[in-house]
């Protein structure tokens, strides 16, 4: 299942600096209050665990490790402090893995504030607002550091979408993403990532559908990594998640050789996961 969660995930290795404080809870929450939480995947024994907890109104810090038997070498901790004003986020981390530093900042532009909001302003008298990002990182054991930026415009009019570029100057990553709510339980986000350096590049299509009897079913296409396919369902305080990975036909980019598919290696992995919530 652990590889399954990993073509879900972006196809470059940074951070998105446009999500920077998606974590940061809300300010209504008490200062005492806190959220810990341990994920384990089997038959590995991979495990996950985080603990947040606010220590201000907009400031909180988050703990999060990954411990891997089969390999130490992968297992760390990191340190997360978040912090939100108005029209800003700031977030500073610390990894031991490669023991990387890091710093990333979002500010936005011409947001609705909570006054709007509260008035009920009707989305036909909202406009299109924006918010751009960027972070910078450095490794103290590779020596090897890097910076990215992001651009975001969020119109929340007719039908609500999102456009996203965000790019890697020093490895030369380009991503531009398009979101759209279709329908109040679908959505559908198609993503083109684009390298200067190596000129690979990949197109993917995704859709989100959501229903609260069924459940939540997730799909997505890529011409480098294939098709993905995710189901979640709840019964009671039980979420049960079904998902598996099918190869690409040809697992190239546009514009290079085609490779000839094996139809016994199609299926790259299959997984189930069960959690519980008290």
């Amino acid at each position: 299942m652990d590889n399954f969660h990993k073509y879900y995930g972006r196809t470059s290795n940074t951070k998105d600096p446009l999500n920077t404080c998606d974590q940061l809870s809300s300010k209504k929450s008490s200062l005492s209050d806190y959220l810990l939480y341990g994920h384990v995947y089997l038959p590995r024994c991979r495990l996950e665990a985080l603990f947040t907890q606010k220590i201000s109104s907009t400031l909180q810090y988050i703990i999060s490790g990954v411990s891997i038997p089969y390999d130490q070498d992968r297992s760390h901790v990191s340190f997360q402090l978040q912090q939100e004003g108005k029209r800003f986020c700031t977030e500073y981390s610390y990894t031991t893995d490669d023991c990387l530093i890091g710093v990333r900042s979002l500010y936005r532009f011409n947001e609705p504030d909570e006054t709007e909001e509260a008035l009920g302003v009707s989305s036909k008298e909202l406009k299109p607002y924006w918010a751009f990002g960027g972070e910078i990182y450095y490794s103290a054991s590779t020596k090897i550091g890097g910076v990215s930026f992001g651009l975001r415009r969020q119109n929340p009019v007719s039908t609500p979408s999102d456009i996203t570029l965000t790019i890697n100057p020093v490895m030369g990553h380009f991503s531009a993403a398009y979101t759209a709510l279709m329908s109040p339980n679908l959505t559908a986000s198609t993503r083109y990532d684009f390298n200067a350096y190596s000129l690979g590049s990949d197109y993917i299509l995704g859709i989100e559908w959501r229903n609260r009897r069924e459940g939540l079913i997730k799909a997505r296409v890529s011409l480098l990594q294939g098709a993905t396919l995710l189901f979640s369902s709840r019964y009671r305080k039980l979420t049960f998640t079904l998902g598996l990975n099918i190869a690409s036909p040809t697992g190239s980019s546009p514009g290079s050789s085609p490779k000839i598919p094996n139809p016994h290696t199609m299926l790259r992995s299959m997984g189930i996961q069960i959690q519980y919530s008290s």
